[in-house]
Formats: structure tokens, C-alpha cells, sequence
């Protein structure tokens, strides 16, 4: 019989993305983010505790998805833009156990 592993993926829509918003406290791999609307003249930026690891650009219209092939976080994942940002996106994203950060 095979051992197959069933990895949780949630949909996180990122609410307040002005100030480092922490949207998963742990290590997770982020899989794709949606444009909900139309995003201000800021970019975003999308981190791993303090690095940034991708930045969606400014401007982007609503109805665009980013794919980033199952991209591991080993902090955490948090999202931020400058003031006067507006628009909104969602993340889809799979918490890691502990154990496999190093994977």
C-alpha cells in the first residue's frame, strides 16, 4: 500500500497589506496569487519574514493570477506595499510542518 500525503491549501485574502501583514505565521510554500482589483500605482511586495522574495507589479489589473511553482517560505509569508496603496489580492498558499523546512 502507498503512503500518499494530503497537503492543506488555504486561500488567504490579504486584507490590510500596508503595514507587513503577516499572512502565514509559519513556513508554508506560496502557490499562486489573484488580482482581485485593480491594484494602485504601488507595487507589492511579498516576503519571507524580512526579504523579499517577489513583488507583484503596480497597476495590475484585476483577473491576473501569479503562479510561483509551489515557492517555500521558511519564516513566514508576509505582504506589504507603500501608503496610498489600493486594490486587493488573495494568496493560495499550503502550510509546511516544521519538520520539512530544509527540505
Amino acid at each position: 500500500m502507498e503512503n500518499k500525503s494530503v497537503r492543506q491549501v488555504l486561500l488567504v485574502e490579504a486584507i490590510d497589506i500596508l503595514n507587513d501583514t503577516a499572512v502565514i505565521t509559519t513556513p508554508c510554500v506560496l502557490r499562486a496569487v489573484y488580482v482581485n482589483e485593480t491594484l494602485s500605482a504601488h507595487a507589492i511586495s511579498i516576503k519571507d519574514n524580512t526579504t523579499v522574495i517577489f513583488k507583484i507589479p503596480a497597476s495590475s489589473t484585476g483577473g491576473t493570477q501569479f503562479d510561483f511553482e509551489d515557492s517555500k517560505f521558511n519564516t513566514n509569508l508576509k505582504v506589504s506595499a507603500a501608503s496610498g496603496f489600493t486594490g486587493s489580492i488573495s494568496l493560495i498558499v499550503s502550510p509546511l510542518e516544521q519538520s520539512n523546512v530544509n527540505l
